[in-house]
């Protein structure tokens, strides 16, 4: 009899065991190393993840290096059955939603998540990583009380997919942006060249025209022979020249990630495809402004500013 009931025991035990070992299992996050901003937005929502009590959060990120073992790492972390995984950045993003179809995802620091199809996929939210158009356009008012509405956004053809997002944010804000593709670094010159004349100023973007030190350096040297300022909203285009821009910190972007993903769990996900953190800042290269001759008025809060 006691036999029995020792084997009935363990059977029921190892029916236990089996299913807490094959259930779904939390909260994960993915990301890519060398990424500064990856780096803090995985905090972001580290940190916001832990005050929500989010449940089954597995704080140990799985780091991807865009070698061919990230398949494997992904694939360990499919074999876990997750609830939910949180994503930093279009790699990361892009493998686990190709590993793992039907799972939520919650992604960031995804500039154009059009391009990759994240902004159709119903199971899919995103939290903007490029800054608060309307914000821009009254921080530049600020600095610069003789400036011009009509904007030009130059960008990269290869972005082409996501323009027309933009545009109808920067519309819905009020501003008249135009848009001006380069297919190439090589084809800068005469692009910029057809459109300085009518530009109250010039809306560039992370891509792989201002990502090329060369492109960026010839933007910069011919907007200040003109007088017309670049602008971004993207911090780290400041600090490599642009006069100035509005953006949303990448810890602020990883806490509404957090937020999001707390109300997926509750069974309420937001209705939007792309959500907006509640806080942004700002930025001003003050060589730039310098060369531009704008004085920035002292009642101006500038959030940070790049000598």
């Amino acid at each position: 009899m006691k036999r029995r009931f020792r084997v009935a025991l363990s059977a029921a035990f190892l029916m236990f065991f089996f299913a807490l070992t094959t259930a779904a299992s939390g909260v994960f996050m993915v990301t890519r190393n060398g990424v500064k901003a990856f780096d803090e937005a995985k905090n972001g929502f580290l940190q916001m993840a832990y005050a929500y009590q989010i449940p089954n959060f597995n704080p140990a990120a799985v780091v991807l290096d865009g070698s061919s073992a990230d398949d494997a790492k992904i694939q360990a972390l499919k074999a876990k059955a997750p609830d939910l995984v949180f994503t930093v950045g279009a790699y990361a993003t892009q493998k686990v939603r190709s590993a793992m179809p039907d799972v939520w995802v919650v992604y960031a620091e995804v500039y154009y998540p059009q391009i990759e199809g994240f902004d159709k996929d119903s199971k899919m939210i995103g939290v903007a990583s490029l800054g608060p158009p309307q914000r821009l356009f009254n921080f530049v008012k600020e600095l610069d009380r003789r400036a011009r509405k009509n904007w030009v956004l130059l960008h990269s053809s290869a972005v082409q997919a996501a323009v027309p997002a933009i545009i109808s944010k920067f519309s819905n804000a009020g501003i008249n942006l135009t848009a001006a593709s380069v297919p190439d670094a090589s084809h800068l010159a005469g692009v910029f060249n057809g459109v300085r004349q009518d530009a109250g100023a010039i809306l560039i973007l992370p891509d792989p025209i201002t990502m090329n030190p060369d492109a960026l350096r010839f933007l910069i040297s011919e907007s200040i022979k003109d007088g017309t300022p670049l602008i971004t909203l993207n911090e780290s285009l400041v600090a490599s020249g642009a006069l100035c821009g509005a953006f949303y910190p990448p810890d602020q972007v990883g806490n509404t990630a957090a937020k999001v993903a707390e109300e997926i769990l509750k069974g309420s996900p937001p209705q939007q495809t792309m959500i907006d953190p509640e806080k942004f800042n700002t930025a001003v290269n003050m060589i730039t402004a310098k060369a531009l001759k704008i004085k920035i008025p002292k009642d101006v809060n500038v959030g940070n500013t790049y000598e």
